[in-house]
């Protein structure tokens, strides 16, 4: 069948572009995050609703939020799986390594060890 997020994908651009949309997307499937158009995907709002629906839809934003404890947070809390897309700035840092594997233990395998 077709899920929301394939819909979303074939929309015409102004759909991607508006916010409303992309968050009416995103609140059926994290996956529809993925196909907004840049315009969205770097809005705070945008993101976090993303990561907060699927962690793992931290892949697809753009590298500031990737670098924002908030949002790498948010995603962490919602699949732990999410810290290996967290920038590296945040994997080196002991204080914030130490509340995300408070979240999710197995974020110690993304870790920069150095």
């Amino acid at each position: 069948g077709i899920h929301a997020w394939d819909l979303f994908r074939t929309s015409p651009v102004p759909v991607r572009e508006d916010i409303t949309c992309v968050l009416a997307a995103v609140n059926k499937n994290a996956c529809a995050f993925r196909y907004a158009a840049d315009s969205v995907k770097n809005t705070l709002e945008v993101v976090l609703q993303a990561v907060t629906m699927d962690g793992c839809a931290l892949k697809h934003a753009a590298d500031p939020f990737k670098a924002d404890r908030e949002v790498v947070r948010a995603a962490v809390s919602s699949n732990g799986q999410a810290f290996q897309y967290a920038a590296d700035s945040l994997k080196s840092d002991k204080e914030f390594v130490l509340e995300v594997v408070k979240i999710f233990g197995e974020a110690l395998r993304h870790v920069d060890h150095s």
